[in-house]
């Protein structure tokens, strides 16, 4: 990575870290320390093991989820991927590297539909999943407390989120993650 480059990373770092910790909901403090970090550190092992992007995955996983903590829940990976573009521009990054960091981002949820065109793309993504596997107890807590539902609802939707996670997941991804996705489906059932 050139200097440069050096520079836009550790200010994509800075205000990732701002805007989960000036968030109104203090829980965003602990996503960014817990899941986002996690998110970073598995995108930079599987960006080695895959030759692709590191900048491009780095990027991508510190913004990733940046529309969250100012409130937008609903459709937060095209804003997401909105908010990190205005951002890369304000820092004048290579506006080919732009494209593939908002399209990693736009692509990363389990949910997305269409088709992830780039290795840094699958990457974000499988990362993200991997995280899942880490944080069980915090996504159980977050479905009982923020949706008022029973811990066996919590159970099915967390196992659902997991499952979906693992079908989207590289295999490097998943050989990283096999030990703990058998232990969270047994948790889980």
């Amino acid at each position: 990575m050139a200097a440069n480059n050096n520079n836009i990373l550790k200010k994509v770092i800075q205000v990732s870290k701002k805007y989960h910790y000036e968030s109104k909901e203090e829980i965003f403090k602990e996503v960014f320390e817990q899941h986002i970090k996690q998110v970073v550190n598995y995108s930079k092992k599987l960006a080695r093991k895959l030759s692709a992007d590191s900048e491009v995955c780095e990027i991508a996983a510190w913004l990733y989820d940046i529309s969250r903590p100012v409130g937008i829940q609903e459709n937060h990976s095209n804003k997401s991927a909105d908010i990190a573009k205005d951002i890369l521009k304000q820092l004048d990054y290579d506006k080919d590297k732009i494209k593939n960091v908002k399209h990693c981002i736009k692509t990363h949820s389990a949910d997305y539909n269409g088709k992830r065109r780039t290795v840094e793309a699958k990457i974000l993504a499988s990362s993200d999943a991997l995280s899942h596997l880490d944080r069980i107890p915090e996504l159980l807590d977050i479905f009982c407390q923020t949706n008022n539902m029973s811990m066996m609802e919590a159970k099915r939707l967390v196992l659902d989120k997991v499952e979906k996670g693992w079908k989207l997941m590289l295999p490097e991804a998943k050989e990283l993650g096999k030990k703990k996705y058998e232990a969270v489906k047994v948790l889980l059932k």
